[in-house]
């Protein structure tokens, strides 16, 4: 086992050995007891978990021996139990060290809100004792979502915060039906209404939204997601933002589209699924990545742009997202392999230069696009 391993089974071995000679604290006995009471008996019957849970039966037993007789007959009789206790803890550990989640959200470890507050104009609430009129806690997909899409009119003026200073996930359903999931320390700001021409959301930390289409009069009602970096317009879609750091901000497109325009600079691109934007402080420009290309976007971070066997067009795509460029490929170049390391210079000429000298390609303007074909 590893050390880690090997430090958390040493733990559990001295909590189940203090349980055994009886020095356990009330709050100890406590756990081990109803952790006994409710590990399912199937996990118990994995051969490696034998094997680890013998070994340490048989470290609790040489423990034993060392005590006087008397002793000796009294802790017999708890040894099938903190062998078992000591089997599901080993459980418990592997499982945790194995399969740490690595999502965008981070893992949820209650299914309960209870760090979560709201806050309605100068009005607080403590979500598990009052809530706004026809606000609501309920169950969803085995998880508490705290319900604000019936609040009453009374509150469609005011701005609603609702903020996660817990270490669990907080659920969210927004005035018009949208979905919110708000990581540990992250925050929306909103004001309910949704009778105007746009619902307008301020987001910091880390946050996925599932937006809900609205018309008016027949045309969309905009959904606007700001943060202090960039302000992402949602056309009916569902992403996560992580707002978390001073220097950089970055948003995962799941499905639908957004138009993500940079706060500073204003420049605008358009994001569609399987898509991520990175934008940083003191960098107008923003960096669009395919999800999972963590090369690319350490790359990004050191000025830099790399192709690795990527067909043209793809490359192509790329510079026109960063320069804000119409780049055209013509016939047979879109398939043609692009391997290399550029700078990311000021200009976007710069970089086609090189890619036309070490390549069989070619490139010009005209009427403000930008044509590569093949040599």
């Amino acid at each position: 086992m590893s050390s880690p391993k090997n430090k958390v089974r040493s733990i559990l071995q001295s909590a189940f050995l203090r349980y055994l000679r009886r020095e356990s604290n009330p709050d100890e006995r406590n756990l081990i007891d109803q952790f006994y009471e409710n590990v399912p008996q199937k996990l118990i019957s994995d051969h490696d978990l034998r094997r680890i849970g013998s070994e340490m039966e048989q470290e609790i037993a040489s423990q034993i021996q060392s005590q006087p007789q008397k002793a000796k007959r009294k802790y017999k009789l708890y040894i099938p139990t903190a062998a078992c206790i000591a089997l599901s803890f080993t459980f418990l550990t592997i499982y945790v060290l194995r399969y740490k989640g690595d999502d965008a959200l981070p893992q949820q470890r209650s299914r309960t809100i209870v760090g979560a507050t709201l806050r309605i104009g100068d009005d607080r609430f403590n979500i598990q004792d009052s809530l706004p009129k026809g606000g609501s806690l309920e169950t969803s997909g085995g998880e508490t979502v705290l319900n604000l899409a019936n609040i009453q009119p009374q509150y469609l003026k005011d701005t609603i915060t609702v903020s996660n200073p817990s270490n669990e996930i907080c659920t969210v359903i927004l005035q018009d039906g949208s979905v919110v999931k708000l990581a540990p320390m992250a925050l929306v700001q909103y004001v309910s209404a949704v009778d105007g021409h746009e619902r307008r959301v301020l987001a910091k930390g880390i946050a996925s939204f599932a937006v809900k289409k609205l018309l008016r009069n027949g045309q969309r009602i905009p959904f606007i997601v700001e943060t202090r970096l960039q302000t992402i317009e949602v056309l009916g879609t569902r992403f996560n933002v992580d707002a978390t750091a001073e220097a950089e901000e970055h948003i995962h497109l799941e499905e639908g589209s957004v138009r993500l325009t940079h706060n500073l600079s204003k420049n605008e691109v358009l994001l569609v699924p399987g898509q991520e934007a990175f934008l940083a402080t003191g960098e107008s420009r923003i960096y669009v990545a395919n999800n999972g290309h963590d090369g690319k976007v350490n790359a990004w971070r050191k000025g830099l742009f790399i192709f690795d066997e990527e067909k043209l067009e793809d490359v192509m795509h790329e510079l026109a997202n960063w320069y804000g460029h119409r780049i055209r490929v013509m016939g047979s170049a879109k398939d043609l392999p692009i391997t290399g390391t550029v700078s990311r210079y000021q200009q976007i000429d710069d970089v086609l230069d090189i890619i036309e000298m070490t390549n069989k390609v070619h490139y010009y303007k005209k009427k403000g696009v930008i044509y590569v074909t093949a040599r």
